[in-house]
């Protein structure tokens, strides 16, 4: 009706001087704006008279003009929107340097000139003397800490405000990657962490050795029957880490040296390394738009990766129950811990944390399974890192490959590996201290504030929102002179019983720190040392031909990859 049309322009004409008001800021703006009202009747009159109007009341230029006005509005508005977190860290006080509207200060590393690990490195030592900077990591902003002081404060004085990781997967749509112990937050956390304890402890990783070393030796026979005198060792260390993983998580015998057609090993692969273009996108837009993704309900586990973990978990839970066997695997604990069956002990390693409560709470078959599946996620890469650097090393520095080898020889004198002759040797743990030092498994370790916290200590003072993310650069902290001279030399003398008790707190995290530290840290050293040790005993490990040296790490790579890869050169002693 007419009262209809006059009701509903006159909203109109009112909705549109608020736009103008807001926009009159911008001179060409509102230039635009104002034009676009004064072509709106025209283009309406001439839309409802299916275009029959006369064109002298609604032309072509009009037509030319509406276009460009909305072009304009939604480029300014879409400019707005990637740039509104611009003067974050001027608002905060906190040094930074100005970002790029789109991909904020990671420029050097698209274009590739530097790796993301030594990128950031070049901000930690650009802001020397500062505590704390700012970086944009595309369009979200980071806050940097440097001072281990503060990181003592944040990450374990002050961790009910500083409690979860940043990452982000709905648990209630991924019900099993949203469900890693990694992944949650809160209440739900502190409970998975107390039933995950005893799994973890000293006690239960020991009796995986027998498993370990079953695994290490299908390594050594493949490497004595190998005919290629060079080899890419990472490719062998991957394929020893599926290995191991299948038997200490999933209580399977796998040997990918002599088989890669089994459907654990292709559904595995599928999921660390993506199994279609498709996946590959998902697993970027999760890393740069987290949230959107979650909101649009988007799952990064597919069904056919859920379905198989999941009955894999309840066969075999399923098998046990009817059998008096107890195999020293993840799958047997965790059933073992969800009957609660398994007592928080007090453990024999003072530097491992356990939770004060054992929590209680029956949990699901996805929930369970996502604890074993977690070691394809933060497990797999840091665990074949320690692996290929570490025999990196050794090969690069035979002296301390000899030093080694002597030790392994005089403790063992031929006898069988267990873990209580691993723990006799303390030169090999040097070794694989040196190479967290120097490698760490975990180069960037992050906290999300969970709640406002004021920060007002030696002069700093800094509010943090419920929100912000807080990282630190543990591949800068374990490169900083200050923090270990010649940061750059692989050196285990460091971690003599002398030496390490002056490194500085909070200097040396490769696993983190405080509770939110790697549950699985023993159980990753003890896989290294026991390779290690069978490889050193039966091979002698030099430096391959097509080996760069002095390592660099790829600029393509976003992870710890050296330039050329991972070329020894393995003769049989």
């Amino acid at each position: 009706s007419a009262d209809q049309n006059r009701e509903n322009s006159h909203f109109i004409s009112e909705r549109a001087h608020e736009f103008l008001v807001s926009c009159s800021r911008d001179t060409l703006l509102f230039t635009v704006c104002w034009n676009i009202v004064k072509t709106r009747r025209k283009l309406c009159n001439f839309l409802k008279s299916g275009g029959s109007q006369n064109c002298g009341t609604m032309n072509v230029e009009d037509l030319y003009w509406f276009a460009f006005t909305v072009v304009t509005i939604v480029s300014f508005f879409t400019f707005k929107l990637l740039t509104r977190h611009r003067r974050f860290f001027t608002a905060r006080g906190v040094p930074h340097e100005k970002p790029h509207f789109l991909y904020g200060n990671l420029n050097a590393v698209l274009s590739g000139k530097v790796s993301p690990l030594e990128h950031v490195q070049e901000f930690y030592r650009k802001y020397d003397g500062e505590r704390i900077f700012g970086f944009y990591n595309y369009l979200s902003p980071v806050f940097y800490i440097r001072d281990p002081e503060l990181i003592r404060r944040l990450w374990v004085l002050q961790f009910d405000h500083f409690a979860n990781h940043g990452y982000f997967l709905d648990e209630s749509k991924d019900r099993i990657l949203g469900n890693q112990l990694h992944l949650l937050k809160g209440d739900k956390w502190h409970q998975m962490r107390a039933t995950l304890s005893p799994v973890f402890a000293s006690r239960n990783v020991a009796l995986m050795a027998s498993l370990i070393q079953a695994n290490s030796l299908d390594m050594v026979e493949y490497l004595k029957s190998s005919v290629d005198p060079e080899l890419e060792f990472k490719g062998v260390t991957l394929k020893h880490v599926f290995n191991v993983i299948a038997g200490c998580a999933f209580g399977l015998e796998l040997n990918t040296f002599r088989d890669e057609s089994d459907r654990f090993c292709q559904i595995g692969s599928s999921l660390v390394y993506g199994n279609s273009p498709v996946q590959t996108l998902k697993t970027m837009c999760f890393y740069l738009f987290p949230k959107l993704m979650t909101r649009m309900g988007v799952q990064l586990m597919d069904a056919e990766q859920s379905t198989y973990f999941l009955n894999l978990l309840r066969n075999t839970i399923s098998e046990r129950d009817k059998t008096t066997a107890n195999r020293p695997d993840v799958i047997q604990l965790l059933n073992r811990a969800n009957k609660g069956e398994l007592k928080l002990e007090k453990d024999d390693d003072p530097g491992y944390l356990q939770m004060k409560d054992f929590s209680k709470r029956k949990w699901s078959d996805e929930e369970l399974v996502a604890q074993c599946v977690s070691f394809f996620g933060t497990g797999f890469e840091g665990l074949v890192n320690l692996l290929s650097f570490a025999t990196l090393e050794l090969a690069a520095n035979q002296v301390v490959q000899n030093k080694l080898l002597a030790e392994i020889e005089q403790t063992l004198q031929k006898g069988s590996l267990t873990y209580e002759s691993i723990s006799q040797l303390t030169y090999l743990d040097m070794v694989v201290s040196e190479t967290l030092r120097k490698w760490p498994a975990f180069p960037s370790s992050d906290r999300e504030c969970s709640k406002d916290y004021q920060l007002n200590e030696d002069g700093l003072q800094l509010n943090f929102r419920k929100g912000d993310s807080v990282w630190v650069s543990v591949w800068a902290l374990h490169r900083d002179e200050r923090n270990f001279p010649e940061p750059d030399r692989f050196n285990p003398e460091r971690f003599s019983e002398a030496n390490k008790q002056t490194i500085r707190p909070f200097t040396y995290m490769p696993f983190g720190v405080g509770p939110r530290s790697c549950i699985g840290n023993r159980f990753a050293q003890l896989v290294a040392k026991i390779t290690l040790v069978d490889l050193i005993r039966n091979f002698k490990l030099s430096p391959g031909s097509k080996l760069v040296q002095p390592i660099q790490l790829s600029k393509v790579s976003n992870g710890m990859e050296p330039e050329g890869g991972f070329w020894l050169q393995i003769q049989q002693r």
